[in-house]
């Protein structure tokens, strides 16, 4: 178990959620790798995201329109299926704002979080399979979680 899934396991985490994009990956590959950087344990459940995990903040719509102060927005009509979501993001996000252009992976997921970004809202989008995938987890745990 790395080493932060063992401190939130102390902590009392009784499930530990490692999302790993697939980049360019099959999902093979991307597992293949995963098993041979990182110890699994039990309670890690791995969730792939289909490209990258800024595909999920392109399918939150909401939150991408207080981002880019545009109430108007038009939706992107297949977030996992854009080449690169993190290019597409940054190049939304210099429009607003030429000091977003200085932003990496971290600071947009901040700027998102900062915003209201949630998996429910990605999930909302019909064509974000793995945001819905996730939430669809995350709700089974927790259902699970009261029935014990």
């Amino acid at each position: 178990m790395n080493q932060y899934a063992k401190m939130l396991h102390d902590k009392g985490a009784f499930k530990v959620f490692l999302l790993k994009d697939l980049e360019q990956l099959s999902y093979k590959q991307a597992n293949d790798q995963l098993k041979t950087q990182e110890e699994l344990h039990e309670d890690i459940i791995v969730i792939f995201v289909k490209k990258m995990i800024e595909a999920w903040f392109l399918a939150d719509t909401n939150t991408l329109s207080k981002v880019l102060k545009s109430p108007k927005l038009n939706p992107v009509s297949n977030p996992e299926k854009v080449d690169n979501p993190y290019k597409e993001l940054k190049d939304k996000l210099k429009q607003v704002n030429k000091h977003y252009s200085k932003f990496g992976k971290p600071d947009i997921a901040s700027l998102f979080l900062d915003h209201g970004f949630t998996f429910k809202n990605a999930a909302a989008h019909r064509q974000c399979k793995s945001a819905q995938k996730f939430h669809e987890t995350l709700q089974s745990l927790g259902n699970s979680k009261k029935t014990q």
